[in-house]
């Protein structure tokens, strides 16, 4: 009877890691059809001012009222597919590797009942409105130093959208 060293078993533990991890990312990918994020800004065009050229500016400041009053809870919805293999949305919804997120907007931060949150989480004792989870969403690592979310949404237009689908779910 052959006896395989601890070297080996080792060898053999890893590579089946490395398997089982790149089988999740390429199923994960595989699954979830993610769209590259543009540049998150507007461009305006002025008029010819007898110069052979028209001037560009790109304004990176929208005004999160004004957004938010457009956008579109049904987008933010196809948004939040992104979220849910972390988070549940529903009344009562059970806690997964992040917290339930129904009544997210106006509930204080770090306080779903049964979640064990991160320290940097427990700290905070703000209130999610919707101007803070704008700024989260788009870097929670800026937010919230140590935060396991690592799920950024650069686009302006999509972090609306998902906060108006938020604002509907008991918000």
């Amino acid at each position: 009877m052959k006896h395989t060293s601890l070297l080996e078993k080792l060898g053999l533990a890893l590579l089946i890691f490395g398997w089982l991890t790149y089988g999740s990312i390429f199923l994960g990918d595989y699954l979830v059809h993610a769209e590259e994020d543009g540049i998150d800004a507007l461009r305006i065009v002025s008029a010819d001012t007898g110069d052979d050229a028209t001037e560009e500016t790109e304004v990176a400041a929208v005004d999160f009222a004004t957004l938010l009053a457009s956008a579109d809870a049904g987008k933010g919805q196809k948004v939040s597919k992104k979220c849910g293999s972390c988070h549940t949305f529903d009344e009562g919804g059970a806690n997964k590797l992040g917290p339930n997120l129904w009544g997210i907007v106006g509930r204080t931060q770090g306080s779903v009942e049964g979640f064990g949150y991160s320290g940097a989480f427990a700290g905070l004792s703000g209130t999610w409105t919707a101007e803070e989870l704008f700024v989260f969403l788009e870097n929670p690592g800026n937010y919230v130093a140590g935060t396991k979310m690592s799920l950024k949404i650069k686009s302006s237009e999509k972090r609306a959208n998902l906060i108006a689908y938020l604002m509907s779910q008991g918000g």
